[in-house]
């Protein structure tokens, strides 16, 4: 249900999937007029939609802890977000070994490792269906992650433009 006072009938205030998943709208549009014209502004409205969410789940990435912060946002926007965060951790990893620490990369490891024992944990939990598929989701990026910063690690990577990195 629309918890705006003003929606009317022909309002759209959310984004269902097939899953059940509601994205709601940053803003209702109202689908009225040709529908070739209003259809377009539907798909328009989704797209910003997702863009928003996208942009609220990464900007709010480490104000909780993850296994909090993933409950808040619909699952692309916590997927992307997470792999953004992920590249950033990365990067900060080599700015540290950079300035000396050559513990930038095995540091982030365990933050990884952490990471995925914590997802683990949540998905033995009661969740729902889309909840469970989410954590499926970023349990499997997160191994792949965590692979590729073991590589940079047993490699001894040092440096941001090694093709180990790049060509992720």
């Amino acid at each position: 249900d629309n918890k705006n006072p003003q929606a009317g009938p022909k309002d759209a205030w959310a984004i269902l999937s097939v899953q059940g998943e509601e994205v709601l709208l940053p803003q209702d549009y109202r689908c009225e007029g040709p529908v070739e014209v209003w259809l377009n502004g539907v798909i328009d409205a989704m797209q910003k939609a997702i863009k928003y969410h996208i942009q609220e789940a990464n900007s709010t990435y480490i104000e909780k802890p993850r296994t909090e912060w993933i409950y808040n946002y619909c699952c692309q926007a916590v997927i992307v977000a997470s792999r953004i965060w992920f590249t950033t951790e990365v990067q900060q990893a080599f700015t540290q070994i950079e300035e000396g620490n050559d513990m930038g990369m095995k540091d982030l490891l365990r933050n990884q490792k952490t990471q995925l024992d914590n997802l683990i944990k949540e998905v033995l939990g009661e969740r729902t269906k889309n909840d469970r598929t989410m954590l499926v989701q970023l349990i499997t990026i997160d191994v792949h992650n965590r692979d590729i910063v073991q590589n940079m690690v047993d490699e001894k990577t040092d440096a941001v433009d090694a093709f180990i990195w790049q060509s992720q």
